[in-house]
């Protein structure tokens, strides 16, 4: 059991990564200090506060090329995860910090 949460916990590390550089050479984007967010939306799944982490079961997000996944997401404030709770609808912002993309705010939806 060990081994597939080594192996998840890759597959989730490249997968950042990868929408990390999909981001970053996005045509047109000006890398030069502060970068658009792009939004998303999804389910939480799993709260990691230890590590600063929220798993997410999330639509796409066409901003920056990502199809619709379940992933952990860092978070930039590990004080964004208090008021989020597994099973809840949210939406969220992701944005460029250093090499890390990472999510800058994140919110319940009401439900309907």
């Amino acid at each position: 059991m060990k081994i597939f949460d080594t192996l998840r916990a890759v597959a989730h590390a490249c997968l950042l990564a990868a929408a990390s550089a999909s981001l970053a050479h996005a045509s047109g984007m000006n890398m030069d200090g502060a970068m658009a967010a792009a939004s998303g939306s999804g389910i939480v799944r799993a709260i990691d506060a230890g590590h600063g982490t929220v798993t997410l079961d999330a639509g796409p997000i066409a901003a920056i090329g990502m199809d619709a996944m379940t992933m952990a997401y860092p978070v930039h404030s590990k004080a964004l995860l208090t008021r989020l709770r597994v099973g809840e609808k949210v939406r969220f912002t992701l944005a460029q910090h250093g090499d890390s993309l990472q999510i800058d705010s994140i919110e319940a939806v009401a439900a309907r």
